[in-house]
């Protein structure tokens, strides 16, 4: 795995490194599980009654019963009085959750048990990520613990698990991996499987899309003229898996839907939140029933209705207003983007309590981290920062929400590990694997 500095031995002596990773395995499915049996009288809503989530389940429910990729409810928000085609929630968790409506009765454990299993899994590909930056077998072992037994992670893939999080953390997990290994070898299967997966992944969160860019820029910085058609193939790998469901949103609504239908909508409730001045660094206080009555008010006045237009035109209405909303309230948005974006690791989502003292302990050691990956010009460290850095500045300002951040707090993490190591060599120079 490694073309130099391979790191040797294992993280624990006298142990092998396939023992560990499978106790690393286990120790984190069970920590799940036992969180879910603790913490199930707490959350009502992690009963098997209240399975559907935000129209993931109702649209696979639909598919799985042949009735097509549609949904009584336009952005699955609003009423409907009839199914209607809908590309408000990516293919990708949708299919997945089709297929366990299809073989199961009674999909809830199904399901549950396999969001646990990502979980641990992510955890092995974070511990592989970690061991490729650091070449540290036993640090890269504290850093998938981290991620492992992450608290709010536990709780976001509990609560969401219906919906798109623990399967796209996994996603995510592989091509962060694979694109490492690809830089690191020059390799043309790496980058191509790389693209298929962060292809894959834009299909269950959109928010992975504009990481494309990062393909386009890092290839051809480690690897010049190789390295550009490493980037046309990873980045035609990408495109080629969105290409079916663009045709498919061409056909069905006019027009090429990328990726999903929601973009007005998220960007309409981040303007309501700065025209109101709901965000604070106490939590995000935007009364959302209200502001989907709001909503449909904003169609009703271009004589439009749930019913009778698409949702991709109810979207762009959306858009519309929500561009003209922060064209009048500009510093309010900025304000609440950045309150947002401080705020987000400890409130909506996050979990309070043991849950924010674990957050403070994680993060405490990353801003020194980013600093020792940036002097240290460790480029395969610094694929990582496009990850939290996207995540904070870019999408977390519109969807304030930590469920958002969690795919994305494992990479965090790596950076906290590269701090502790730091402190720990001192002045020694530190060098990537």
């Amino acid at each position: 795995m490694h073309s130099e500095g391979e790191p040797a031995g294992s993280a624990i002596p006298g142990v092998s490194s396939r023992a560990i990773l499978l106790a690393l395995f286990a120790v984190v499915l069970l920590a799940h599980v036992a969180y879910f049996l603790v913490m199930r009288p707490v959350y009502p809503e992690w009963g098997a009654e209240v399975i559907p989530r935000n129209g993931w389940y109702g649209i696979a429910a639909n598919v799985a019963a042949g009735r097509g990729y549609t949904l009584r409810q336009s952005l699955t928000y609003f009423q409907t009085t009839e199914l209607i085609p809908t590309a408000a929630r990516g293919p990708v968790p949708v299919f997945f959750l089709a297929a366990y409506i299809w073989l199961f009765s009674a999909p809830y454990y199904p399901l549950l048990v396999t969001s646990w299993l990502l979980s641990a899994g992510n955890a092995l590909l974070i511990y592989l990520v970690t061991v490729t930056l650091t070449a540290n077998r036993a640090l890269a072992l504290v850093v998938a613990l981290f991620t492992g037994l992450h608290l709010s992670e536990m709780y976001v893939n509990t609560t969401f698990s219906y919906a798109s999080e623990p399967l796209f953390m996994h996603l995510l997990a592989w091509t962060v991996l694979l694109t490492i290994r690809a830089l690191e070898r020059g390799s043309f299967p790496y980058a191509t499987i790389a693209g298929l997966l962060l292809g894959a992944a834009g299909l269950a969160r959109p928010i992975a899309v504009p990481l494309l860019a990062a393909f386009a820029i890092l290839f051809p910085m480690v690897w010049r003229r190789r390295g550009v058609w490493l980037a046309v193939a990873a980045c035609a790998a990408c495109v080629a898996v969105q290409v079916p469901w663009v045709l498919r949103n061409q056909a069905v609504f006019g027009r090429p839907v990328l990726t999903s239908t929601l973009g007005g909508y998220g960007l309409y409730r981040a303007a309501a939140a700065a025209r109101d001045q709901s965000v604070s660094l106490s939590g995000w206080s935007l009364d959302l029933r209200g502001l989907h009555r709001e909503m449909l008010s904003v169609l009703e006045d271009t004589g439009g209705t749930p019913d009778d237009v698409t949702e991709a035109e109810f979207d762009d209405v959306l858009a519309r207003e929500a561009a003209g909303i922060i064209a009048t309230h500009r510093v309010a948005y900025i304000r609440n983007s950045a309150l947002g974006a401080l705020g987000i690791w400890y409130w909506v989502n996050s979990g309070r309590g043991a849950y924010l003292v674990q957050n403070v302990l994680y993060y405490a050691l990353a801003p020194i981290g980013i600093v020792v990956a940036i002097r240290g010009r460790m480029w395969r460290v610094l694929v990582l920062l496009a990850l939290p850095a996207y995540a904070m500045v870019i999408h977390l300002p519109i969807q304030p929400q930590y469920r958002y951040m969690v795919p994305f707090t494992p990479y965090l993490f790596v950076f906290s590990a590269l701090g502790a190591l730091s402190l720990l060599r001192g002045r020694e120079r530190m060098t990537p694997a």
